[in-house]
């Protein structure tokens, strides 16, 4: 009785091992978990039958095969979590520097199109000085020329640098022209020369003004682009750095004289 029982295990504990062997577990035999029991049945040409009964709790074959594969993958889950989530905040970090990028190219934008209308205006203003200072002074053709000229380049300027160097041309030949004035005592009493020129005066302040404010605007975009890891995320977008509107000296003294 004792050695069918005994032939009865050996050959469950063989089965089980052969199948933790095909699903990958270990090739030692799996011994009868706890919470197994055998329980004797009846007595049959004088040999007592056993029968194995598990408990529920105890996890079947298959339940342990599933759970040692699944042990398995677990470092390859893991790594392709971490690495999923490496992911997710480089998109993240690249969204946000483009993002900076573009509001600050904006802000360049924006204070560059202030100062566009400023320098617009005085380019207005600039023929109707120039033929008021003629019917005072025609023979000063020079530098009225000298005027019209640093206009019409600006007019015609494309990129900022050259923009930027006509205007500060406007502005020197401003500045010498209005110091005409001192030699015609007719040309400063004029209404319309003074009201030409204080207009023109504004005009410069504002200009001033937008400058620096372009300037500090165009500081913020160039520092963002040319600092890690801005540096490498403005080369994958293309973002390129600005030009300052630097003042000549000249330029930086009010275009009008004491009268």
């Amino acid at each position: 009785m004792v050695l069918s029982i005994a032939k009865n295990l050996s050959i469950i504990n063989k089965f089980l091992s052969f199948f933790e062997n095909f699903i990958g577990a270990s090739s030692e035999a799996l011994p009868l978990q706890a919470g197994s029991a055998l329980q004797a049945g009846p007595v049959s040409n004088g040999t007592l039958h056993g029968t194995i009964a598990f408990d529920f709790d105890v996890l079947l074959p298959r339940d342990r095969g599933v759970a040692m594969i699944s042990l398995a993958f677990m470092p390859v889950a893991v790594v392709g979590a971490v690495f999923l989530l490496l992911i997710v905040v480089i998109v993240l970090v690249l969204v946000g520097l483009y993002n900076n990028f573009v509001r600050l190219r904006n802000r360049v934008d924006n204070a560059w199109a202030q100062i566009e209308v400023q320098v617009q205006r005085r380019r207005d203003l600039i023929p109707n000085v120039v033929e008021t200072v003629k019917g005072y002074a025609a023979h000063e053709s020079s530098t009225l020329q000298r005027v019209v000229d640093a206009r019409n380049t600006a007019m015609g300027a494309r990129s900022v640098g050259d923009l930027v160097a006509a205007e500060n041309q406007i502005t020197s030949a401003l500045r010498q022209l209005f110091a005409l004035a001192e030699n015609y005592p007719d040309l400063k009493a004029n209404m319309s020369f003074l009201d030409l020129q204080a207009q023109l005066r504004d005009t410069e302040d504002k200009i001033s003004h937008m400058r620096l404010s372009f300037n500090d605007c165009v500081m913020a975009f160039n520092n963002a682009l040319q600092t890690f890891p801005g540096v490498v995320v403005a080369k994958m977008f293309g973002f390129t750095s600005r030009e300052l509107f630097d003042a000549v000296p000249d330029a930086q003294v009010p275009p009008s004289v004491a009268f």
